[in-house]
Formats: C-alpha cells, sequence, structure tokens
C-alpha cells in the first residue's frame, strides 16, 4: 500500500526488515522486489541492482521469481537509456516467465520490450508488444500491470499520431484501480496526452495537483514530480509567453532531477 501511495522511504523502512527475516528464496525475491522499487523512487537504482544480484545468485529461486526480478532490472536499464541492455534482459525475463507459467511475469517482460520499442520510435511494434501483453493478462487479472501495458501504449499511440486511440487507453487505465512501477504515472500520462491534444488548461489542472506553482517548488528544492511534469508545465507556458514561468518550471525541474546549477536539462542548453 505505501508504494502505491509513492511513499517510497517509508516502504524501504518495513521492508528491509521483512527481507532480514525472510529464509525461504522466493520470499526473499519477492520482498527484494518491492524493495527495490521503492529504492528506485529514492533514486537508488545501483544498489537495486545490488540486491537482485545477490538474489538471482541462489539458485533456488524459482523460474517465476526470477522473471519477475529480471523484469525490474529491464526497466532500471530503460531508465538509463541502455535500451539493447533493456531488450535482452527483457528477453530473458519472458523466457523465464514462459517457462514457468507466469502471466504476469510474461506481461511485464513484454512491457519492457514495447517500452524499449517506443523508446527506438518503433511506435507500430511498441502497439503490438503491449497489445500481446494484455491478451497474455486477460480482462481481470492483475489490473496494476494492465494500467501500466495501457500507459506504454497511450505513449506509442501518441508517438503514431493516433490520439483517439490513446484517450481511450488513458481513460482505460484510469479506471483501473492500480499501478505497477513504471516510467510513467497516470497524472503524467494524462498531461502528456491532454498537451498532445491541444488542451493546455486541462494538462495544467491535471499537473498542477502534484507539482504545485513554480515559485513553491522551486523553493523547496522539490525532489517528488519529475522532469517531464514541469517540463510539460514549462512547454505550455513557453507557448503562452510566460518567462517567469518557464524559469520557474526549469529551476523545479532541475532540482526534482537533483542537478547541479552548471547542468543542462535536455534541450535546455
Amino acid at each position: 500500500a505505501l508504494l502505491r501511495l509513492q511513499r517510497h522511504q517509508e516502504t524501504v523502512n518495513v521492508a528491509r526488515p521483512l527481507l532480514a527475516r525472510a529464509r525461504e528464496p522466493d520470499q526473499r525475491a519477492a520482498t527484494v522486489r518491492v524493495l527495490s522499487y521503492a529504492l528506485l523512487g529514492c533514486g537508488r537504482a545501483a544498489e537495486v541492482l545490488q540486491l537482485i544480484d545477490e538474489v538471482l545468485a541462489d539458485p533456488a529461486v524459482s523460474p517465476g521469481r526470477r522473471a519477475r526480478l529480471y523484469g525490474v532490472i529491464g526497466l532500471i536499464y530503460v531508465l538509463s537509456g541502455r535500451l539493447q541492455d533493456a531488450d535482452m534482459t527483457a528477453h530473458w525475463a519472458l523466457a523465464e516467465g514462459q517457462h514457468a507459467g507466469d502471466s504476469r511475469a510474461v506481461a511485464h517482460a513484454l512491457y519492457i520490450l514495447s517500452l524499449v520499442s517506443t523508446y527506438r520510435s518503433d511506435g507500430a511494434a511498441a502497439v503490438e508488444l503491449a497489445s500481446q501483453a494484455l491478451t497474455v493478462l486477460g480482462e481481470d487479472e492483475a489490473a496494476d500491470v494492465r494500467c501500466a501495458l495501457l500507459l506504454s501504449r497511450m505513449q506509442a499511440w501518441l508517438q503514431l499520431g493516433r490520439l483517439a486511440e490513446a484517450g481511450a487507453d488513458l481513460r482505460a487505465a484510469q479506471r483501473l484501480p492500480g499501478q505497477e512501477p513504471g516510467v510513467m504515472s497516470l497524472t503524467q500520462a494524462a498531461g502528456e496526452y491532454y498537451l498532445r491534444a491541444g488542451r493546455w488548461d486541462d494538462a495544467l489542472s491535471e499537473l498542477h495537483s502534484v507539482t504545485g506553482d513554480s515559485a513553491a517548488a522551486s523553493d523547496a528544492g522539490q525532489t517528488g514530480p519529475g522532469l517531464l511534469e514541469h517540463g510539460i508545465c514549462a512547454l505550455i507556458a513557453g507557448h503562452r509567453d510566460d518567462r517567469a514561468e518557464v524559469a520557474g518550471r526549469l529551476a523545479a525541474a532541475r532540482a526534482a532531477a537533483r542537478l547541479p546549477a552548471g547542468v543542462s536539462l535536455p534541450g535546455h542548453a
């Protein structure tokens, strides 16, 4: 529950003692998976990779649990731009998941492959992979993974200029009760969709619920909302020639990314 609320440090504080007490290999693997997503939310990817390596070194971990941990590694590689490594790791996860008959692990592996295709600007392949994963899950299974898949497919539809299909996937995701940790939250997805659809006020309304105003975010050194939220707000402000808001949003984005003052954000030399 804490992880769903993005209370990452609290999740870490709860999961670490559980991991210390866990003795059964699959129980340790399941706990490490939850702890991994919490640590990622705290920006500690290197620690995640070390934890997962230690668990995967145990041959008693089942193929299904192994596949789910490979999926976490694949997500880290996507987030860090290591697309070839992400592709290879996702295929390992896919093979292990299929061997175990674990539909959630298979769907998550296909989700990573869909993200890789999107990042490689192959929207058609991304749509096909996400659709395949949704079929693997079925209508009533793993609502959190379904949500992440719908948002991934939404991004691919936007890449293809298919606004109607993107909007349908966003609405379907918004109706689901939970979300698997991934590269995009529901708020980010809605903001990006409304931006692409030219509904700027709707985008700002959605994003302001998590970013607040630019001055407050910058003054607080806010590290919660990330580059995408503040970037969309900055882009809309630029279109409206609101230079003060652009400056505030870029400062907030820099704080969210924990960038020092001398480092330029992508696209803003």
